[in-house]
């Protein structure tokens, strides 16, 4: 995660063992991201642009494959 971190606003890592409803059903490893809040206008903003999202994509993407393999 620390690909988005060079550019995204960053509220840390929280990590914790409360079972989260929309992961409950999961059999396989699982996290929740959120990438920003449509209700900070800042972010919203950010988050209408295409450029934003799509670096938002690919370094999400990035950090997903890197777990992968380790």
């Amino acid at each position: 995660m620390r690909q988005l971190a060079s550019f995204a606003p960053s509220r840390g890592v929280r990590q914790h063992n409360k079972r989260l409803r929309v992961l409950e059903k999961t059999r396989c490893p699982a996290m929740l991201v959120e990438l920003g809040f449509v209700s900070n206008p800042a972010e919203a903003s950010l988050l209408n642009r295409r450029d934003y999202r799509d670096k938002l994509a690919a370094a999400l993407a990035e950090a997903i494959v890197s777990w992968l393999t380790g």
